[in-house]
């Protein structure tokens, strides 16, 4: 496979988000392919919601897609998982990108 999904790209390249310490209220800046960091005030531990609706979350592909280096590392700080948590609901952008690549869309029928 030779191509890269646009969803994928927040892992590929990540950028920092802004999160508050529910501690002490201090800024904490987590990057998109994390999933905490402690805050560097008080030293609380931040943790941000998974984004299950992430395509490196379910996608057949994602492995090959970020690499698998990196999605093992994801799978290991719990970032992403095996197992699904709840509906994912894919916008039809995508959707159109990976019926135009081939992909198997998750819950849609066959």
């Amino acid at each position: 496979m030779n191509f890269s999904c646009p969803g994928s790209k927040i892992v590929r390249q990540p950028i920092p988000e802004s999160f508050t310490c529910p501690s002490c209220g201090g800024e904490v800046e987590i990057w998109t392919h994390e999933s905490m960091r402690k805050c560097s005030s008080c030293g609380t531990p931040v943790i941000k919601d998974m984004d299950v609706s992430s395509c490196v979350q379910w996608c057949q592909h994602a492995k090959e897609c970020v690499g698998a280096e990196k999605y093992d590392k994801l799978l290991k700080l719990g970032v992403i998982s095996k197992e699904r948590k709840e509906e994912i609901k894919i916008p039809e952008r995508l959707k159109e990108f990976m019926r135009d690549c081939g992909i198997t869309i998750p819950g849609a029928n066959a």
